[in-house]
């Protein structure tokens, strides 16, 4: 990740990788087949993280239902802007071919289940509307949530342009607005 972090996602050879570690540069090739293999590791682990951070964030949210969503969108975007390099890199499948990735299939699925768990909650209580499914209710509010951290970590939005308060600001206005829209009437 420091490799990830200093030159990018595409920046580094399993070589460098052991020369950082201190081993010979054959060593890595007894624990991952090729660079995919530890790029996937590397993503699994990172999904890993990130699904800690946001159960984390729904079990101590405040406000009910949809304080536990609002948090979980505050969640998810601070993990983005926090490190960039790695929450990039979670969402970079053409690093990883050749990579078995049933492992990182299952730990992306697993980053996903928080934001279902809340939303269930939240429509079995009545707090959030039933007029569409569950999956495109979810689908809506990751796509917004990860739309918006990308644009903030690497798009016209950038935090480094626009500063943390202004980024702080549009990402609750950008929840407001999401809330309001999964609200029951």
């Amino acid at each position: 990740m420091d490799l990830v972090r200093e030159r990018g996602v595409d920046g580094f050879t399993l070589r460098e990788v052991a020369r950082r570690a201190g081993v010979s540069h054959n060593a890595p090739y007894h624990h991952f087949r090729d660079r995919s293999a530890l790029v996937a590791a590397v993503v699994v682990d990172g999904f890993e993280d990130f699904t800690r951070v946001l159960e984390g964030a729904a079990a101590r949210a405040h406000g009910g239902d949809l304080g536990r969503i609002r948090a979980l969108g505050l969640a998810y975007v601070r993990y983005a802007r926090e490190d960039p390099g790695r929450f990039t890199l979670l969402w970079r499948p053409e690093l990883r071919e050749g990579a078995d990735l049933q492992e990182v299939e299952a730990a992306g699925e697993r980053s996903y289940l928080p934001l279902l768990r809340a939303l269930e909650e939240a429509r079995a209580s009545g707090t959030v509307t039933v007029a569409v499914g569950l999956e495109e209710q979810a689908l809506a509010a990751w796509a917004t949530v990860h739309g918006l951290a990308m644009l903030l970590i690497d798009g016209p939005l950038r935090v480094q342009e626009i500063g943390d308060r202004e980024a702080d600001r549009l990402t609750r206005k950008v929840l407001d607005t999401l809330i309001g829209g999964l609200a029951a009437r």
